[in-house]
C-alpha cells in the first residue's frame, strides 16, 4: 500500500462507517488520485465537478474524464455548469468568483448525514497559500493556511507534494487531464508556483520543509486560540452576554477570531472598540443579522430586533 493511500485510509478511520464522502473533482491528477483512493478504500462516494466553460471543448473533456470513471465504477456525480466569463462581464476577479461558485455548489450537494467535502489540496498548494497570505498581510489566522479538517471539510493529501500524487498516479494507470491554464503566469500562485518556488529551491533546498513546519506551528496556535474562543461564543449563545472581563482580556487576532465565530465581518471589531468606551445603552446594530449589540454596564448584551432598524 503507498504512504499516500496509508495516510487517508488513517485520516478517515475516525469516520462513521456510513459518511459520504463528496469528493471535489476538477479531472485534474491530484482530484483523480484522491477519487480513486477512496474507491479503493471502499467508501461510500459522491462526486462534485463544476464545469466552467473557460477553456472550450477541453473543459467538456475534464467533465468527461469524471463523468467516465463515475460511470466504470458507478459513483453519483453532480455537475454544476455555469457559463462563468458571463458572470465576469460586470467585473470582478475571476478566481475569486470561481472560488465562491464552487464552494456554493459543494455546501449545496452535501446533503447526507455525517457527510465530507473531500478538498484535494496538497503540500504544494499549502506553500503557495502561504506565500500569498504573507504577501496579503493575512496575520497569524491567514499563515495557517488550510486545516486539514475544518467543518465539513476535509483535505487528507495536505501531507503529499505535488511530485508524490503524480508518481502515484502515474504507478497505478490513474486517468487524469491537464489543465493548460496553470502553465499561465497572469495568475499570482502560477507565477509563485512556476517561477518564484523553482528558483527560491534552488538556492534553499530547505525553503519547503521550513514553510511547513512554519505552517504547522501557526496551525497549532490557531487550534488553540479556536478551543479558547469557543468557550466565550458558547456563553454568548447561551447568556447573550459578552462580558467585559472576557472581551478586555483578547489579543486583536483572538478579537478577530471572535468575530469569525459569530459570523459577524472583521470589519465590526472598530466598531465594538468604540462601543466599549461609549456610554451605557449605546447600541450597534449588525444588520446581517437583525441584531443588536447594547452597552450594559458588565458586558455587551445582544438583542433581536425584529424592526431592523
Amino acid at each position: 500500500m503507498s504512504n499516500i493511500k496509508a495516510h487517508i485510509q488513517e485520516f478517515t478511520a475516525s469516520y462513521d462507517a456510513a459518511t459520504t464522502y463528496y469528493v471535489a473533482c476538477s479531472g485534474g491528477v491530484d482530484s483523480m488520485v484522491l477519487l480513486s483512493i477512496l474507491h479503493q478504500l471502499g467508501k461510500k462516494i459522491h462526486v462534485l465537478h463544476v464545469n466552467y466553460h473557460l477553456r472550450g471543448e477541453a473543459s467538456n473533456l475534464d467533465q468527461q474524464v469524471i463523468e467516465d470513471f463515475c460511470a466504470n465504477h458507478a459513483i453519483p456525480i453532480s455537475i454544476h455548469s455555469i457559463e462563468l466569463q458571463i458572470e465576469l462581464e460586470n467585473g470582478g476577479n475571476l478566481q475569486d468568483i470561481a472560488r465562491k461558485v464552487r464552494y456554493e455548489f459543494f455546501k449545496k450537494n452535501a446533503t447526507e448525514p455525517n457527510s465530507k467535502i473531500v478538498l484535494a489540496h496538497h503540500a504544494d498548494d499549502q506553500i503557495e497559500t502561504f506565500l500569498l497570505n504573507i504577501a496579503r498581510k493575512a496575520g497569524v489566522m491567514g499563515l495557517a493556511c488550510m486545516l486539514p479538517e475544518h467543518g465539513t471539510f476535509i483535505r487528507p493529501l495536505l501531507p503529499f507534494s505535488k511530485q508524490e500524487i503524480l508518481e502515484l498516479a502515474i504507478k497505478e494507470g490513474i486517468v487524469w487531464r491537464e489543465d493548460a491554464s496553470n502553465q499561465s503566469n497572469k495568475y499570482r500562485r502560477n507565477s509563485i508556483r512556476n517561477v518564484f518556488l523553482p528558483e527560491i529551491e534552488a538556492q534553499l533546498p530547505e525553503f519547503r520543509e521550513s514553510c511547513l513546519y512554519l505552517i504547522e506551528q501557526f496551525q497549532k496556535n490557531q487550534v488553540e486560540i479556536e478551543q479558547k474562543i469557543k468557550k466565550i461564543t458558547h456563553n454568548i449563545q447561551q447568556e447573550n452576554l459578552l462580558l467585559y472581563s472576557d472581551f478586555d482580556t483578547l489579543t486583536e487576532v483572538e478579537h478577530i477570531e471572535l468575530l469569525r465565530q459569530l459570523a459577524i465581518p472583521f470589519g465590526f471589531l472598530k466598531e465594538f472598540k468604540k462601543l466599549r468606551m461609549a456610554e451605557n445603552g449605546k447600541r450597534l446594530q449588525l444588520k446581517k443579522t437583525k441584531q443588536l449589540v447594547i452597552r450594559t454596564k458588565t458586558g455587551f448584551k445582544w438583542q433581536l430586533n425584529e424592526t431592523n432598524d
